[in-house]
């Protein structure tokens, strides 16, 4: 069975999900929003990306119809991200 991970922003008339969140100024947030490559960005302020492995699929559509973002699909069996610490 696949798992979708959902870390996108809305729209409408109440504050988007990604508005509420980055008024919180985290230190690390992975929105899983990527089109390509292995790099899950990270756009908190500790500039710590993650890594994407084994089952995966990015650019996926997003599991909430009107959000405009992607999101990504990992396997439900070896899919994974993986971030460092800070230093």
């Amino acid at each position: 069975m696949l798992r979708r991970l959902l870390m996108a922003g809305g729209g409408g008339g109440a504050p988007s999900f990604a508005s509420a969140i980055a008024a919180d100024s985290p230190v690390a947030w992975w929105r899983l929003a990527e089109s390509s490559g292995t790099n899950a960005d990270n756009i908190g302020s500790s500039g710590i990306d993650g890594t994407y492995g084994g089952g995966y699929t990015l650019a996926d559509a997003s599991i909430v119809g009107d959000v405009g973002d992607a999101s990504v699909t990992l396997n439900g069996t070896n899919g994974y991200v993986e971030a460092g610490t800070a230093g």
